[in-house]
């Protein structure tokens, strides 16, 4: 899963805005998220504050699976868990909303008329439907309720008369979760939920001068700003974040991988799998229009820190090119197209992994195309039950015919998927 964070803000905000992003840096590093930071004006017919919206646009165009904004006077406490937290609880919603306070403590009218959303922060998955939300966020004006709100006003109107169905594609997690204005909130409201402990995800200092911004700002980050941030994740837990569903749900081939790997991880330096996670349905073996493609190679990328990581797949619109990750088209049935594949890769693999089409045939034309490609595994995952006895007559083939592998299948029922958690792991001999 690829996360970007954003901001924006200009020299008016300077002061307090410029450690906010130290700070909010800090916490995406710690979680391998990139940060971006912006002042670049593109609604000058608007005040500063749409800009917001102006950029997370434009980011829809980057290969993100999922954009964060977050205002420029807020901060991520460093100790909060990371963001697919939320995001693998309300996979299924395209915008994720943040609830304000004001209809819990503001008692005046107006309080009457507001849904419980404050755009401090919220989370975009990369979709169509995000897209046209934005669009259609900046280019209408809807009735005012308060002018210092700003592009606010615009999303509360859309939420209550669900101008785009956006009731029905999103969630708003109440205040206190993922944001706090205030110190004396925190007893308030607060439940634990997304791995949090004694406080929210963010501080957000909504409505404050700017003197006070200042001094919350620093006095934060010189309480971290010597801190030392290691992250040491277990495969499992990598490929979890990263949406991956190789450790979780279906499957727990991660705890074979560490057994595996573990030992060889720092000496691992291309790795190649086939499959990258298609989300559209009308293409075999996807992994529905929720999944994510890429993330068992960004998973990789992070496991293996010293390799270079390849992948391969049938749908075009999904591959991935970043650093230390490249990919490339190919079907797996089609002998001059695996060739192809492989001649642009200067390089012999370490380990092949095959999560493509889960079909007997498929997976032993790519092994018999791709055979002399790798130095030390060679893992076919998701092998179907009802192959098994093909696969135990193809496996003592080919220990005849490539005598420098071993060749095992491991069947690995489990009590909620006893079809197709098992894989055949061939072991080069010379590795």
């Amino acid at each position: 899963m690829k996360i970007c964070l954003c901001t924006w803000y200009d020299e008016n905000i300077k002061e307090f805005a410029d450690i906010n992003y130290l700070i909010n840096k800090k916490y995406a590093d710690k979680y391998e998220y990139d940060f971006i930071k912006c002042n670049q004006r593109r609604l000058e017919n608007k005040d500063l504050p749409w800009e917001k919206l102006s950029l997370i646009y434009s980011l829809f165009e980057k290969q993100y699976d999922y954009i964060v904004w977050i205002d420029a006077d807020a901060f991520f406490y460093i100790d909060s868990p990371p963001i697919e937290n939320i995001i693998n609880e309300h996979n299924e919603e395209s915008v994720i909303f943040s609830g304000d306070m004001q209809t819990r403590f503001q008692s005046y009218p107006i309080s009457l008329q507001l849904i419980d959303i404050n755009t401090g922060f919220m989370i975009y998955r990369n979709n169509e439907y995000s897209k046209e939300f934005i669009n259609h966020w900046i280019l209408n004006e809807y009735p005012i309720i308060n002018p210092v709100w700003w592009e606010q006003n615009n999303v509360l109107h859309m939420y209550k008369n669900n101008i785009l169905d956006i009731q029905n594609n999103s969630v708003i997690i109440e205040y206190n979760i993922l944001q706090h204005f205030k110190k004396e909130h925190l007893e308030y409201c607060f439940t634990q939920k997304y791995g949090l402990d004694n406080k929210p995800f963010i501080f957000h200092m909504a409505g404050e001068i700017k003197e006070q911004r200042i001094k919350y700002s620093k006095n934060y980050y010189n309480s971290i700003k010597d801190i030392t941030i290691i992250q040491n994740y277990n495969l499992t837990e990598i490929m979890n974040k990263e949406g991956s569903d190789k450790g979780k749900d279906r499957h727990n081939y991660t705890k074979i991988y560490k057994e595996l790997f573990d030992k060889i991880k720092n000496d691992v330096h291309y790795l190649c799998e086939f499959g990258l996670g298609t989300n559209n349905i009308n293409i075999k073996c996807n992994m529905g229009i929720n999944g994510i493609p890429g993330a068992s190679l960004r998973g990789w990328k992070k496991y293996f820190k010293n390799a270079m990581i390849y992948g391969g797949d049938i749908d075009k619109t999904i591959l991935i090119n970043e650093k230390r990750i490249n990919s490339y088209y190919v079907d797996v049935i089609n002998n001059e197209s695996i060739k192809n594949f492989w001649d642009n890769i200067p390089y012999k693999m370490d380990i092949i992994i095959d999560d493509s089409l889960h079909e007997f045939h498929a997976n032993s034309i790519l092994f018999e195309n791709s055979y002399n490609k790798f130095n030390k595994y060679y893992i076919i995952e998701d092998v179907l039950n009802i192959y098994f006895n093909q696969w135990e007559n193809k496996l003592k083939e080919w220990k005849l015919k490539y005598k420098e592998f071993d060749f095992k299948l491991l069947k690995m029922p489990l009590e909620h998927n006893k079809d197709d958690n098992n894989l055949i792991i061939i072991e080069n001999k010379n590795s």
